[in-house]
């Protein structure tokens, strides 16, 4: 019967230590300043505060910090319920219980670290057994016969059970590690935080500066950049128009000095063949001039002998006839 009535205690929940990491949690002014401004936060979750990350960020860790300790009332719910199954498969019934202790009061804060399984008897407490799992093995090598034992199936599932509860302890002891030590060490990195956030505000105004002062460089720099292309565009069209004027001019002058040389070239065959009818005119007329002079000389030389032949027909009286001049013949 003193069986039965453990299971039941172990199975109410009765005697166990009260949740101090919640109410720890819950009076955390840190926690209740983030609670304070989550309502400064707006409807599509924009911050509205230089800090509000580091505000939002403790809000998650906070309901991570939730969600473990749920997990650690879950595991110890179902520790109680897989302990009280395991007493009742290892035969502790009240004749084996009776045999080794004669009062059992079994003691049903099975998770916390500070209240191990303990049995009391006549008002002393005797612990079951400093480690879960050394008490699991303890119990499974030391029963008598198949009542007291543990089957290799049990030992495996309670060695299980003793893995979980220890990532609940580890867990616990993070999460009051972060409530407690953590504030100083979190209060240090908001401090990190907003110098290097000033510094990173800083930079940011002077880039922001720069690329005005750039901007503005690169804007004066398109303005004069399309102005000189304007003014080439202009000048290039300027020099177009005076190519082309004078290549029309050089085709013009080139036209009319073909033209010229054409005309030339029939005046100068013209020409040479005047000069040609010239030559041949004056060559006739030289070889005329040359045969008059010859009869004329002839004819003077003749006159000239007239004189003496007729003083010496007179003289001797000769029957010659007389000369006459070629003009008259």
């Amino acid at each position: 019967m003193d069986s039965v009535a453990a299971d039941s205690f172990i199975d109410s929940g009765q005697g166990e230590p009260p949740d101090t990491d919640r109410n720890d949690l819950e009076r955390d002014p840190l926690a209740q300043a983030v609670t304070a401004t989550a309502s400064l936060y707006t409807a599509s979750g924009v911050p509205r505060r230089s800090l509000d990350f580091v505000r939002a960020k403790v809000a998650a860790l906070r309901r991570e910090n939730e969600e473990l300790l749920d997990r650690v009332e879950e595991l110890e719910s179902t520790l109680r319920i897989v302990q009280t199954v395991v007493a009742r498969a290892a035969g502790l019934d009240e004749r084996a219980v009776k045999r080794e202790v004669p009062e059992l009061q079994v003691d049903a804060s099975f998770l916390s670290i500070d209240h191990l399984p303990r049995c009391s008897v006549s008002g002393k407490s005797w612990p079951w057994s400093v480690d879960a799992q050394s008490w699991a093995i303890t119990a499974a090598t030391n029963g008598e016969g198949d009542e007291g034992g543990w089957t290799v199936e049990q030992a495996r599932k309670m060695k299980e059970v003793t893995l979980l509860l220890m990532q609940a302890k580890q867990a616990k002891e993070e999460a009051l590690n972060f409530t407690k030590a953590g504030k100083g060490q979190l209060y240090e990195k908001v401090r990190s935080l907003k110098a290097q956030l000033a510094r990173e505000r800083e930079e940011k105004l002077m880039m922001k500066q720069r690329l005005g002062k750039v901007f503005a460089q690169a804007a004066e720099i398109r303005k004069a950049n399309k102005d000189m292309r304007e003014r080439m565009a202009g000048e290039r069209a300027q020099w177009q128009r005076l190519v082309r004027r004078l290549k029309e001019s050089h085709m013009e002058n080139m036209q009319q000095l073909r033209q010229e040389i054409g005309e030339q070239s029939v005046h100068a065959v013209e020409r040479v063949r005047q000069l040609n009818q010239f030559g041949e005119r004056v060559m006739s007329e030289l070889t005329e001039l040359q045969e008059h002079l010859a009869l004329v000389r002839q004819g003077d030389s003749v006159s000239e002998l007239a004189p003496l032949v007729r003083h010496k027909e007179t003289k001797e009286g000769s029957s010659l006839p007389p000369l006459t001049s070629p003009s008259k013949a």
